[in-house]
């Protein structure tokens, strides 16, 4: 399993704003409406995410952000987290001895330390784990900029080769603190 830039179970009710799932939530909602509306095909919200893409990609990207499906399905996500999918991911259990790659990114535009924090803790998921930051990368560009999306695929590649040698990945979560990949 390669977590990138992932959410940890317990991020809304650890985040340093109240509610702040909440305000996400009807944000999305209002995106949305305006969606509905037509209104983001005047603007182009996938700018953050597109930036480094191929031109094809980043098309598809902007066209995929103007439809008013795609904000309520997030609306309908973060609704789904509070009611079911929070409990269910915290009773699951560890994952032991599947072998966990979490890779958290350097720049993040809000709650910084908290989501490093939480981050830092989902590697104890598994005794076969590791944890990386990847230095520069944002939450987007781990797929739109080549050299962060290379983090990503060597994280994969680590754990494909741990799941079929059975070796521990090479960059164990117990180590004093996480790899960084620049």
């Amino acid at each position: 399993i390669v977590l990138a830039d992932a959410s940890h179970p317990d991020q809304w009710v650890r985040w340093p704003i109240r509610h702040a799932d909440l305000i996400l939530l009807v944000s999305q909602r209002v995106v949305a409406a305006l969606a509905w509306l037509g209104l983001l095909r005047l603007f182009d919200l996938s700018a953050p995410t597109s930036a480094g893409l191929p031109e094809r990609q980043a098309a598809e990207l902007r066209a995929r952000s103007a439809v008013p499906r795609t904000a309520a399905t997030e609306a309908d996500q973060i609704a789904a987290w509070r009611t079911s999918s929070r409990a269910q991911v915290n009773s699951a259990g560890d994952l032991s001895p599947l072998p966990l790659f979490v890779l958290g990114v350097s720049e993040q535009p809000r709650g910084a330390e908290t989501l490093t924090t939480l981050q830092a803790e989902l590697p104890g998921l598994s005794t076969n784990s590791a944890f990386r930051v990847v230095q520069g990368a944002t939450h987007e560009s781990l797929i739109a900029r080549r050299e962060h999306a290379r983090a990503v695929v060597d994280a994969v590649l680590d754990v494909l080769e741990s799941a079929r040698t059975g070796q521990p990945l090479a960059n164990p979560a117990t180590a004093a603190a996480p790899d960084t990949v620049e």
